[in-house]
């Protein structure tokens, strides 16, 4: 599919497993954006409280998703 540039994946599905590959990569002192398929999917508000319950203090949701972002016409990259 695709993914807003410089976006991290952690899957709500499997959040541990991704957030122990990449966590390091993060900092619990910026602000975090998540982001879901679309404005129906639920998975992004599932990763915001898992963030926050990790010590993440800045975690909001984009609330349109991939689907808005795309629609947009915003630079994304494209999955390998």
């Amino acid at each position: 599919m695709g993914h807003v540039p410089g976006a991290l994946s952690l899957p709500r599905e499997r959040f541990e497993a991704a957030y122990r590959a990449l966590g390091a990569r993060m900092t619990k002192g910026r602000p975090v954006v998540v982001y879901c398929a679309s404005r129906s999917c639920e998975d992004a508000e599932l990763v915001r409280s898992a963030l926050l319950s990790l010590g993440y203090a800045q975690v909001e949701v984009f609330a349109g998703g991939w689907a808005e972002w795309q629609a947009a016409g915003l630079k994304e990259d494209k999955a390998p």
